[in-house]
């Protein structure tokens, strides 16, 4: 999502957003992976998500029903928007994502 909006005219407080996230997930995914190398685990993207949180009984879910996870639509609306309009798209996705991660299902 963050790739999609950066170098765009969406206004520098996204720009620095977006920025920031990019950087600090690649760091975050790059020492998950490791961990799971570590621990002999596959680092692989997995068919079901968050198993862990005792979704669905511990069996989790398909990665396209994760809640705040923008669908296809939402991501070629955020493409193909511009300006302030697609920084505005960026934040309320990104809210979306992460408020769909603390939400109890």
């Amino acid at each position: 999502m963050c790739q999609r909006v950066l170098g765009r005219d969406t206004g520098d407080p996204v720009q620095a957003a977006a920025s920031e996230v990019l950087q600090n997930q690649a760091i975050e995914v790059g020492m998950m992976r490791a961990w799971l190398t570590d621990w002999g685990q596959s680092a692989a993207s997995p068919e079901l998500s968050m198993g862990w949180m005792d979704v669905n009984d511990g069996a989790g879910m398909p990665l396209a029903m994760m809640p705040g996870l923008a669908s296809d639509d939402e991501m070629r609306g955020l493409s193909q928007a511009s300006g302030r309009g697609q920084g505005r798209k960026w934040v309320e996705l990104m809210r979306a994502h992460h408020v769909g991660g603390v939400t109890p299902q």
